[in-house]
């Protein structure tokens, strides 16, 4: 048997904390002592799962990152925050659309889009596979009472809806090439 010491502590963690446990566990070679709290993997184990300690640590972390990157912030607050707009003579935010053209990033929505219709495209042309077998097939029993779920399928008739009103999703679907232009170029 082969053991790789990472503690050299164990904690005991039961209703009766004497329980008799003793102050020491030997397992071959090793000896482990019993303490009431310790530090692993960055978090505070106690005991009796407290985070009276914890919660503080973290608290005094989370401020040493921030004023530590404080005046990186700043600089950026002051590039990509408020603007100053000469025709109004007020400060504003700035919008989604500048925000993008500033970082040159493509839109995510967008590109989630894409990439769902792809997808879709491609379970639907796909035979003989469980993903193909549960779109197609109708649930039997009982409606639950609640709304129903958003299904998957429907936000993909809608974003197809929206691309290229009036199509026929099943058969554009089968048409592979089709679909591809369908897919990528509505969001071009």
């Amino acid at each position: 048997m082969v053991v790789i010491v990472v503690l050299s502590d164990f904690r005991a963690s039961r209703r009766n904390r004497n329980g008799g446990l003793e102050q020491y566990i030997k397992i071959e070679e090793l000896k482990f002592k019993r303490v009431s709290q310790f530090k692993y993997l960055g978090s505070m184990i106690t005991e009796d799962n407290d985070i009276k300690t914890e919660v503080p640590t973290r608290i005094q972390l989370a401020n040493r990152g921030y004023y530590g990157l404080e005046k990186i912030l700043r600089h950026l607050l002051s590039r990509f925050g408020p603007i100053y707009d000469r025709q109004t003579n007020e400060w504003r935010k700035l919008h989604n659309v500048e925000l993008q053209g500033l970082f040159q990033r493509p839109n995510i929505v967008r590109e989630i889009a894409k990439w769902k219709l792809s997808w879709a495209g491609h379970d639907w042309r796909k035979q003989g596979t469980l993903v193909k077998w549960v779109i197609e097939e109708e649930p039997n029993g009982k409606r639950p009472l609640e709304r129903p779920k958003l299904r998957w399928e429907d936000g993909v008739k809608r974003e197809v809806e929206n691309i290229e009103p009036g199509v026929k999703l099943r058969e554009v679907a089968e048409d592979r090439d089709r679909w591809q232009s369908l897919a990528f170029s509505g969001w071009s």
